[in-house]
């Protein structure tokens, strides 16, 4: 299995976390059960090879989107997998989906199902220039700056007020909304609440910290101590800090941590 990572040009960082090429062409992987963390990326993917399904047995869309997760994904890798994502940030999501959050959240949908066909196609095509390895994210960033430009920005407002504020009520009364007003704002456009969206980017600190630093490290995650720690990870992981650093990272984690040292963590 290969992974190669690429991030975007520094203008597209607040919207793109990064541009992922995963190859198992070679089988390593082959019909494995496999599974996503929780998190606050949205992911556009499109299916090259032979399609992916979840544990139900439907097949994956040729080309989806993903929503903010607040739970595990699992699905199962085809005997020939190639692929490409984009790991939308919370700001991002919100300009490229504007008002479609309770669509989208915890869901993967079918891309044509979102978009209009042109919007699709060319990002098929940026997708598709990716596969070759000497090919830097050139056109995937033309194509990123094309599709943001014509975008709604009306939402991320609401998300740059939580992550400056940190607290849904203070990040509602900086930009003059009542909190409930805030939150269902929120809602429609990322389908998640403010809340969770604060427990996504405290849990995604806290799995970096856990899988690229001793267990006796003390590292800024945004926990109040470890008992609020390991309630979180129960929460969304079903495990503790502990017994996840004991049982291992998966390959395909341990894959993509290899082509992104310190990025995003996305494979539990």
């Amino acid at each position: 299995m290969k992974i190669r990572y690429g991030r975007p040009i520094p203008r597209l960082r607040p919207f793109i976390e990064g541009y992922v090429v995963v190859d198992d062409r070679d089988g390593d992987l082959p019909l494995s059960p496999l599974q996503t963390v929780p998190t606050p990326f949205g992911t556009l993917s499109v299916n090259f090879c032979e399609r992916s399904w979840d544990v139900a047995g439907n097949r994956h869309p040729e080309v989806a989107f993903l929503g903010l997760q607040t739970g595990i994904r699992r699905w199962v890798s085809g005997t020939s997998t190639l692929f490409v994502m984009v790991l939308l940030t919370p700001c991002g999501v919100a300009r490229l989906f504007p008002g479609l959050g309770e669509q989208t959240g915890n869901a993967l949908r079918d891309l044509h199902d979102l978009w209009r066909r042109p919007q699709t196609t060319r990002f098929r095509e940026a997708a598709a220039a990716m596969l070759d390895p000497a090919e830097p994210a050139g056109q995937m960033d033309r194509w990123a700056i094309s599709m943001l430009s014509d975008s709604d920005g009306s939402a991320q407002p609401l998300v740059e007020a939580l992550q400056a504020h940190g607290r849904p009520s203070a990040a509602a009364s900086a930009l003059g909304l009542s909190l409930r007003t805030f939150e269902r704002r929120c809602r429609l456009a990322l389908g998640i609440t403010p809340t969770e969206l604060i427990n996504l980017e405290r849990l995604q600190r806290s799995l970096k910290a856990t899988t690229r630093h001793a267990a006796n490290d003390r590292i800024d995650d945004g926990f109040a101590d470890q008992s609020h720690q390991i309630r979180h990870w129960r929460r969304y992981l079903g495990t503790s800090p502990g017994r996840y650093r004991k049982s291992g990272m998966s390959s395909a984690a341990r894959t993509l941590d290899s082509a992104n040292p310190g990025g995003a963590v996305f494979y539990l």
